[in-house]
């Protein structure tokens, strides 16, 4: 993986992964920034990576979702790092509960960008809430 982040102009940055059009990082607006800053982006890729992985793992054990919505709340401490993350992981699906729920297990274990926060001991907690109707 090889990424390149080039400066613009005050604290904003043009990111590419070489494959991909360019995303904006910037600062949060505390700082006059307009765009997603560098943290929140994280949080974005692990919400996104949580929620891609349960799809792929919900395929492969042929479940049925009509819809996956994962929400992530980070709590940071006074130095503006993050202390935890709490993901959400709203799903709509006629499946049991608990095929949904060893869904998320496995997708907890597997997405790669969790495995992250894991080993620099930052705490995730995910809940799912299946939506049956």
């Amino acid at each position: 993986m090889e990424i390149e982040s080039k400066w613009l102009d005050k604290y904003r940055f043009s990111v590419t992964n070489g494959r991909n059009d360019p995303i904006i990082i910037d600062v949060g607006p505390d700082y006059g920034g307009k765009g997603p800053a560098a943290l929140e982006l994280v949080i974005m890729a692990l919400a996104t990576c949580l929620g891609t992985t349960y799809k792929m793992i919900a395929d492969k054990m042929h479940l049925s979702i009509s819809a996956i919505n994962v929400k992530a709340i980070a709590n940071k401490d006074e130095k503006d790092f993050i202390t935890d993350v709490h993901l959400h992981v709203y799903v709509s699906s006629k499946d049991s509960t608990e095929k949904l729920e060893k869904t998320l297990e496995l997708a907890e274990k597997n997405c790669p960008v969790d495995n992250i926060f894991h080993q620099t001991q930052i705490p995730t907690e995910a809940t799912l809430h299946i939506d049956s109707s």
